[in-house]
């Protein structure tokens, strides 16, 4: 239970700073994408892969766009899933946890490697 809590807040907080970024960068329907990267971001290594590439074919489709805004658009939440999906997300949980954030690292790796997906 305390790890869905730890996971619920990581994932918030993950959410608010792509809809940030989202939202700076104009990209409409920016509020459902945010929804979209929190609901997804509980599926391990998948779900952020699918919440980083769901904006990108309606950038892509809008006239008022460019190639370098539709490489922003996968570059930039890449990133933000990348540098807080590690730092921020061990830390939740260390801390909801009792638990040192390499552990948590640690774990994640091992675990995801020899389940894949379901790790």
């Amino acid at each position: 239970q305390r790890y869905l809590v730890c996971k619920t807040i990581a994932s918030l907080i993950v959410a608010l700073a792509c809809t940030l970024a989202l939202w700076v960068m104009k990209v409409p329907l920016v509020a459902i994408f945010g929804l979209v990267t929190f609901v997804l971001n509980f599926i391990p290594n998948i779900g952020a892969f699918l919440a980083i590439l769901a904006p990108l074919p309606l950038v892509l489709l809008d006239s008022d766009k460019t190639i370098l805004d539709a490489i922003l658009v996968v570059v930039i939440p890449f990133g933000i899933h990348n540098s807080l999906g590690c730092i921020v997300e061990s830390s939740v949980m260390a801390e909801g946890l009792d638990m040192h954030p390499l552990t948590i690292v640690v774990a994640l790796t091992f675990w995801g490697s020899v389940w894949g997906i379901a790790g």
